[in-house]
């Protein structure tokens, strides 16, 4: 074997066109290569003639952009392609691409490119580099980084998503957060983590979440998370961890009664189909976090780097809005699709000592830097950077 055929045996490199994702080459070799030289790389390898055959089978308009781009990446999400989030990344990266006059193209893949293992298997796959960029829900993130991440996972201790920005943009959260990110080789932006809401929880009338009571030996379908699970468990309630992928077959088979998310997602997810309870629970403030691998964040211009995190700080703020808007929308009579929304009782959950013991246990395992924003949280003081208390 020469030289050159054992070089593209060892990066294992599966799809060779103009300009490949980074991280599938950067991933699995072991070397740092800028985007000129990895390009360069390529074109080592492929001729302009096989390159114009692959390129051929791609539709036109398409082909323009993978041919004008120096790099071509994937982009993770859960979401169908009319999730909020997966709209929000959407105009991002067209955002990134237009600015970066096409060099750096990111493609948003939903639900997750119909990955088997779902929202862990897309964090897994971005940060081995078979895709590029990653964004889940905070539970699914916690797994990884439970000293960090689940300070999102706090039950009952976020008043709205207000308090939610404030965490995504406090200096010293983000400043653990993007540290326990490198071992995994993921970069987290910070400035890209988005709102989905408080969640509510949804069942059939046969089975009500309406209080203490009503919830003891309720069978609740969550995402995987340890540390929603030990709460929920010290509640009474029987979490049943699934991926997204299987909330409704969870529901239709009577694994589980209800299932929590936030209001705007019932519809997006169809639960709406297979329940016709709402109940405004606002247990818990959902937030998305996105991250990059590491390799391919490094590989980018400095240039692109301004311009990634400049586009997120505008999809942030427009996100943000947006969602709260649209969960609040989703809770009217006319858009719950027969479902009634129902009132709920869990104002003096903290006075219940097994939660609150297994709360605070949460809060005590955070990295020390931030368990006194933790603690601003539960007692609705949270301040932003001004010095300013959200209530």
């Amino acid at each position: 074997m020469n030289k050159r055929a054992r070089s593209i045996n060892a990066c294992k490199i599966s799809l060779l066109i103009p300009a490949i994702s980074i991280s599938g080459l950067l991933g699995a070799c072991s070397h740092r290569q800028s985007v000129k030289s990895q390009q360069d790389n390529i074109d080592g390898i492929l001729g302009k003639k096989e390159k114009l055959v692959l390129l051929s089978g791609v539709a036109k308009k398409r082909r323009e952009i993978l041919k004008k781009a120096k790099f071509n990446g994937y982009h993770l999400v859960n979401q169908n392609s009319k999730g909020s989030t997966a709209i929000a990344l959407r105009d991002f990266w067209e955002r990134v691409r237009t600015r970066t006059n096409g060099e750096l193209n990111m493609t948003v893949l939903y639900k997750d490119a119909t990955l088997p293992g779902a929202d862990g298997e897309a964090v897994l796959s971005t940060a081995y580099g078979r895709f590029d960029a990653v964004t889940a829900n905070a539970p699914i993130f916690s797994n990884v980084l439970p000293h960090v991440v689940n300070i999102m996972t706090l039950l009952f201790a976020y008043d709205d998503s207000s308090e939610g920005l404030e965490l995504v943009r406090n200096k010293t959260f983000n400043k653990v957060l993007v540290e326990a990110g490198k071992p995994f080789n993921l970069t987290f932006i910070p400035s890209a983590s988005m709102n989905a809401g408080l969640r509510v929880v949804t069942s059939n009338a046969i089975h009500p979440f309406e209080d203490l009571e009503d919830i003891d030996g309720f069978k609740l379908r969550i995402p995987p998370s340890k540390s929603v699970s030990k709460q929920l468990k010290a509640l009474g309630v029987k979490p049943i961890q699934t991926p997204i992928s299987s909330l409704l077959p969870t529901l239709k088979s009577n694994t589980a009664y209800g299932q929590e998310n936030p209001p705007s997602y019932i519809e997006i997810f169809g639960i709406n189909k297979v329940q016709n309870r709402i109940w405004k629970t606002n247990h818990l403030w959902s937030g998305f976090l996105t991250a990059i691998n590491t390799k391919t964040w490094e590989a980018w211009p400095s240039e692109w780097h301004e311009i990634v995190k400049n586009e997120s700080k505008v999809m942030q703020e427009k996100q943000w809005m947006q969602i709260s808007h649209q969960n609040k929308q989703a809770l009217v009579d006319e858009a719950t699709h027969g479902m009634k929304v129902m009132p709920t009782n869990f104002q003096n959950i903290s006075e219940n000592k097994k939660f609150s013991e297994a709360r605070e246990e949460i809060v005590m395992s955070l990295d020390p830097r931030i368990i006194p924003i933790a603690n601003q949280i539960i007692d609705g003081k949270l301040k932003n950077e001004d010095g300013n208390t959200k209530n």
